[in-house]
C-alpha cells in the first residue's frame, strides 16, 4: 500500500497543500469526486481515529506498569469507578491540549513529535530484539538477529534525519523530554526507595524470638 500511494503521488506529481492532503489528492485524480472518493476519506478518518486512540489505549496501562515499579507514583496505577486508568488517561489528555496550545495546532511541528516518537519506539525494539536473540541464541537466531540489527539501523537513521532536519520545528522538544522523563523517573524511584528504608522496621522488631520477655527465675 505505502509503495503504490508513494507511486502514484510521483506520477500525478503531487506536492503537499494547507488545504488538501495529499491522499486525497490521489483519490480525486484516481477516482474522482465519486464514491469511491469519499470511501478513502472515510476510512482515513477511522484510521486517524483509531491511531489517535491508541494513545489512551496504550499509555494509561503503561503509566500503570511503571508506577507499580516505582517509578512514576503510585497513583497513576489505581483504576477509577469505570476500571480504567482514570488519572492516566486526565494526564494524558492535559499533555496532548499543552502541545496543541504550544504549536498553535501546527500540524507539521506535532508530526515531527510523533515522527521522532515512533521511530525512536521501532529502534528501541528492534535493538531489544537483538539482545534477545543474542542472548538466547536459538535455532537461526544470527539471520534473526541481523535483520533486527538492519532494521534497528534505518529506523535509527531516520531518527537522526528527523532530529536534524526538523530541530527548529518541534523535534527539540522530544530531544529535551526523553532524558528528562528518564531523570525523573529515576527521583522517583529513588524516593519510594528511600520511603521503604525509613519505613521498614528494625531486625529486632521483625523477629519473633526478640520480642519475647524472659522469664523470672
Amino acid at each position: 500500500m505505502f509503495a503504490g500511494i508513494s507511486f502514484l503521488i510521483m506520477h500525478y506529481h503531487i506536492i503537499p497543500t494547507p488545504d488538501v492532503t495529499a491522499l486525497s489528492q490521489v483519490a480525486e485524480l484516481t477516482f474522482g469526486r465519486n464514491w469511491a472518493y469519499y470511501y478513502v476519506q472515510f476510512t482515513t478518518m477511522l484510521v486517524l481515529y483509531l491511531a489517535a486512540n491508541t494513545a489512551y489505549n496504550g499509555l494509561p496501562p503503561l503509566l500503570s506498569i511503571l508506577a507499580k515499579d516505582g517509578y512514576m507514583p503510585r497513583y497513576l496505577g489505581v483504576r477509577g469507578e469505570r476500571l480504567s486508568f482514570s488519572t492516566g488517561i486526565i494526564l494524558l489528555s492535559v499533555i496532548a491540549g499543552l502541545l496543541i496550545t504550544i504549536f498553535h495546532g501546527n500540524t507539521e511541528h506535532l508530526i515531527s513529535l510523533y515522527a521522532i516518537g515512533v521511530f525512536l519506539s521501532f529502534t528501541i525494539a528492534q535493538v531489544g530484539m537483538v539482545v534477545y536473540w543474542r542472548r538466547e541464541k536459538s535455532k537461526g537466531w544470527t539471520r534473526r538477529a541481523i535483520l533486527n540489527g538492519v532494521g534497528a539501523i534505518v529506523t535509527g537513521t531516520v531518527v537522526l534525519v528527523i532530529a536534524i532536519t526538523k530541530f527548529f520545528y518541534g523535534a527539540w522538544l522530544v530531544l529535551i523530554f526523553i532524558p528528562t522523563m528518564i531523570y525523573i523517573f529515576k527521583k522517583i524511584r529513588h524516593h519510594y526507595n528511600d520511603m521503604s528504608e525509613q519505613l521498614q522496621l528494625p531486625p529486632e522488631y521483625t523477629n519473633p524470638a526478640s520480642l519475647q520477655h524472659p522469664h523470672p527465675s
